[in-house]
């Protein structure tokens, strides 16, 4: 983000030049016009939780056999969303919304790797010993639209060290539980799960700290390297055949493009982040380093290092006890719960304390003000689950937030209900399109979502 700077008092339009006696009116010139606020870009970021939640915690409990209103969106908050109560206004609640191609389709087991799979891809998963067979993700479709502007075109975090080879569920490769994003449909995004090491990717040019100076001077040193590239390819287009020439032409145009690239990383000004911003160790402690990840992804979009991101904040069928709440039992386990009062409050728990983390991140991105708003205000944030109800493992239904308002697009603060077994591709497809991407359709999309 570019350091502030003194506002330039615009010239009067009836300004004159006067000198010899003579008096000269100017032309419309660019000072003469007031100077507008640059357009904050949109942002988008995806947030997942694994195993489902007590979906009966998510909603205010409505008396026994009511009917259900597809008009009314009065928006109801319950329980385990209580974190969320100071944003309410910023985010919506969506229901009806289905991932079919998590569902078995014939595929037999495997819930949880499915979950994720097509959580972001909307694709059904291979399902072949370990093999990889999906399809690209929505927020890699943003990423490729939208990345040129940024130093990152997306940045993928991760609760849980990930598990790429081998099966994980059933016979369903441990890379469908173990990622959100995918680059391809056999090619996982990596995630970075030390918070450390992603704020020295983010901010310090990666394993080797650099200081930006630093960066600057590479930049210009690699640049006029190519000066001299450029110069002597240049003296052999007399000496060359046509189709040689044609090569050539197509390699300096490439050259002239690494060059364009070079001169803005060397002209680069974004905010220099302290070191004392830089995480010591990952704590110990789960909810705490999910804190310090949503603290970096804020910083990363406040100093427009990315635009896009997403956070698998446990891997999918994750099995962590979560003794920081008290809970000796694991996730999964507990997300099988057969009505078992117990395990469904320890389930509700831990979905009360993921909602602080969204909330967490939420309050920081209210917090960075930025033109016409602020970061919530210009981003949307898709906070939710692959699976409804862990103990049957529903796909239907899913409980999924949205929340920030995308420059104004979103209309946050309500309980949209959509017609049974509505595509979650719809949503996907609608953000896509909301920010520029041209795209027909994603994975298993009927349409848009254009309702939110």
């Amino acid at each position: 983000m570019s350091p502030l700077r003194p506002p330039i008092k615009p010239m009067h339009r009836r300004a004159l030049l006067r000198g010899g006696g003579a008096v000269i009116g100017l032309p419309l010139l660019e000072a003469m016009v007031p100077a507008r606020e640059p357009e904050a870009p949109k942002r988008l970021v995806y947030m997942y939780v694994p195993n489902g939640v007590n979906i009966g915690a998510w909603f205010t409990p409505q008396p026994a056999n009511t009917a259900v209103d597809p008009s009314d969106e009065t928006l109801n908050l319950g329980a385990s969303l209580e974190p969320l109560l100071p944003y309410k206004k910023q985010i919506s609640l969506l229901s009806g919304l289905t991932l079919d191609k998590a569902r078995a389709n014939g595929d037999g087991p495997g819930d949880h790797a499915r979950a994720s799979a097509a959580f972001l891809t909307c694709v059904q998963p291979l399902k072949a010993d370990g093999a990889v067979q999906l399809g690209i993700s929505a927020d890699q479709v943003a990423a490729a639209h939208m990345g040129a502007a940024t130093p990152f075109p997306l940045i993928t975090v991760g609760g849980e060290a990930p598990r790429s080879s081998g099966q994980c569920d059933s016979g369903y490769a441990c890379a469908y539980s173990s990622h959100l994003s995918w680059r391809s449909a056999t090619q996982p995004a990596a995630k970075e799960t030390d918070p450390a090491r992603l704020f020295d990717r983010l901010f310090r040019g990666g394993a080797n700290a650099v200081t930006m100076a630093e960066r600057r001077e590479r930049a210009r040193r690699r640049r006029s390297l190519l000066d001299y590239v450029r110069e002597d390819a240049g003296k052999l287009q007399s000496t060359l055949g046509s189709n040689d020439r044609q090569t050539l032409d197509r390699y300096l145009t490439a050259v002239r493009e690494l060059e364009l690239q070079l001169a803005a990383l060397e002209k680069e000004d974004v905010t220099e982040v302290p070191n004392h911003l830089r995480p010591k160790e990952a704590p110990a402690n789960r909810f705490a380093r999910l804190r310090v990840f949503n603290d970096l992804l804020v910083l990363a979009l406040a100093t427009d290092r990315t635009r896009v991101a997403t956070f698998l904040t446990a891997n999918e069928g994750s099995n962590h006890a979560y003794s920081e709440l008290g809970i000796q039992q694991g996730h999964h386990g507990l997300s099988h719960h057969g009505s078992d009062p117990t395990k469904m409050a320890a389930i509700a728990k831990i979905d009360k304390a993921n909602a602080g983390i969204l909330a967490h991140l939420l309050g920081g991105l209210s917090d960075y003000q930025e033109p016409g708003g602020s970061l919530l205000d210009h981003a949307a944030v898709v906070y939710g689950s692959g699976i409804a109800s862990g103990n049957r493992h529903k796909h239907h239904d899913l409980p999924i937030l949205l929340c920030g308002q995308l420059g104004g697009i979103l209309q946050p603060g309500r309980h949209v209900q959509s017609p049974k077994n509505t595509p979650l591709a719809n949503l996907h497809l609608h953000l896509l399109r909301s920010l520029g991407v041209p795209v027909k359709s994603h994975g298993d999309s009927t349409g848009v979502l254009d309702r939110v």
